[in-house]
């Protein structure tokens, strides 16, 4: 008579569960779900873990991924994305060949600067070498858009200036200046970060 064997299995029915991560760059929020706003200089990573449900986990096999509906890639390292729109599709598959289903985050990759412009009002007097001349009542204004490129613009985060070779601050209304000789510089950020 045979001696007794023992099998021992585990039985895995859970799927992994994979979940887009970011590193470095910078974000910002959009207001249509599950899609957010990304700055060229951004990485993105595809960390899955195969959860153990009554003990068991076969682990994850592997991850993979696929943008704007193209060709599936198996994820290895942290990767970039062009100007543009990505529906990102993302899913793991486990050891016993349990494949996750398709989970999906839209990306919007900004690496267009925003435009700035100043607009000097009235009295204001050009002289025949450029010069702009004003009163200490003249207001300069100052205004900013995030063009659309690639179909993609996060908007503009705020204006900053420097007066008179002074830090840099954030600009909030018209101004105006006392008499004499006046320098002004001027930026826009928009909401990943460029500049």
């Amino acid at each position: 008579v045979e001696a007794i064997r023992t099998l021992n299995v585990q039985s895995d029915a859970t799927p992994p569960h994979t979940e887009l991560a970011v590193i470095g760059g910078k974000q910002a929020s959009s207001p249509m779900g599950n899609t957010f706003y990304a700055s060229l200089g951004t990485l993105y990573a595809l960390p899955s873990v195969d959860p153990v449900v009554n003990g068991a986990a076969s682990g994850a096999a592997f991850t993979r991924y696929q943008d704007n509906g193209g060709p599936f890639v198996t994820f290895a390292s942290p990767f970039s994305l062009v100007e543009g729109g990505h529906a990102l599709g993302y899913q793991s598959q486990d050891n016993v060949q349990k494949l996750e289903v398709l989970r999906s985050t839209t990306v919007l990759v900004d690496a267009t600067a925003p435009v700035s412009s100043a607009t000097i009002g009235s009295p204001f007097f050009v002289g025949a070498d450029g010069t702009r001349y004003i009163t200490p009542a003249t207001p300069v204004t100052l205004s900013a858009f995030d063009p659309v490129s690639n179909g993609v613009a996060s908007g503009v985060e705020h204006i900053e200036i420097s007066i008179d070779d002074g830090a840099f601050a954030a600009y909030a209304s018209a101004l105006t200046f006392p008499e004499g000789r006046h320098a002004v510089l001027f930026r826009t950020l928009d909401r990943v970060g460029n500049v």
